[in-house]
C-alpha cells in the first residue's frame, strides 16, 4: 500500500521513526567504538617504543601488555553484550518483520484467491520467494500492469545458492491483456519469482498478480 511505501521511503530520515532508536541507542555503540581506537593507538605506541620500555616493572612491557589484553577482553564482553542487547531491541521492534513473517506474508494463495499488488520501482527487480515441498506440484501465475510491459521469470534456488532458471526473464506487455499460464515444478526445494523493472529508467510499474502452488494429487 502507498502508506506503507512512504514509511519505508522515510524510516531512516533524520526525524523518522528510527530516530528515537539511533538517539537512544547508538551513543554505547559510539563510546565502544572510541574504546575500540584508543586500544588501537595504545598498541601502535607500544610496538613503535618497544624498545625504549623495560621489560618488567609497573610501567614494564609485559605489564603494558598485559593490561593491553585484559582491555581488549573486557572491550569483547561489552561489545557482545551490547550487540546481544541490540539484536534483542530490533528484533522486538514494530518496524521489522522477521524473516518467517516475511515469507508468511508471501504464502501462495489457492486458485480463486485475492490479487495482490506491487509496485516495481525503476532499475529494480521485487522477487518473490516460496518454498515447494512437493516435486510436480503447479504454479499457476497471473499478472499484469496498469501501464506498460515488466519482466517476469522464475528461478529454483539451488543448494549452493546457484540458480537455475525455470522460466528465463522475458518482458510481457501486460497492462491490456493479463497474462495466465502454469509451469510443473518438477522438485521440491526453494523458489523465486521475479518481477523485473530493471530496464526502466524512470518508470516505475504496478503489478496486480496472483499466484497460487497446487501440489500434486496424493500428496497429503
Amino acid at each position: 500500500p502507498p502508506v506503507m511505501l512512504d514509511f519505508v521511503k522515510t524510516i531512516n530520515d533524520e526525524e523518522g521513526p528510527l530516530e528515537e532508536t539511533r538517539q537512544r541507542y547508538c551513543p554505547n555503540l559510539v563510546t565502544l567504538l572510541q574504546f575500540a581506537n584508543s586500544l588501537h593507538v595504545c598498541l601502535a605506541c607500544i610496538v613503535e617504543n618497544v624498545h625504549e620500555f623495560p621489560f618488567e616493572g609497573e610501567l614494564g612491557l609485559e605489564a603494558s601488555v598485559e593490561w593491553l589484553l585484559d582491555s581488549a577482553r573486557m572491550h569483547s564482553i561489552e561489545l557482545h553484550s551490547y550487540l546481544d542487547f541490540l539484536k534483542t531491541v530490533m528484533d522486538n521492534s514494530p518496524f521489522f518483520l522477521s524473516k518467517e513473517d516475511a515469507r508468511a506474508s508471501m504464502v501462495l494463495d489457492h486458485m480463486g484467491g485475492v490479487f495482490h499488488e506491487l509496485i516495481v520501482h525503476s532499475r529494480s527487480v521485487e522477487e518473490i520467494p516460496f518454498s515447494v515441498e512437493h516435486a510436480g506440484s503447479v504454479l499457476h501465475y497471473e499478472f499484469s500492469t496498469k501501464k506498460n510491459d515488466v519482466g517476469f521469470g522464475l528461478r529454483l534456488v539451488k543448494d549452493d545458492l546457484t540458480f537455475q532458471e525455470l522460466l528465463e526473464n522475458q518482458r510481457y506487455d501486460c497492462s491490456k491483456n493479463q497474462v495466465k499460464d502454469e509451469i510443473v515444478l518438477r522438485s521440491e526445494g526453494n523458489y523465486v519469482v521475479q518481477f523485473d523493472n530493471s530496464f526502466s529508467r524512470f518508470t516505475k510499474k504496478v503489478i496486480s498478480y496472483r499466484l497460487a502452488c497446487i501440489p500434486p494429487e496424493g500428496s497429503g
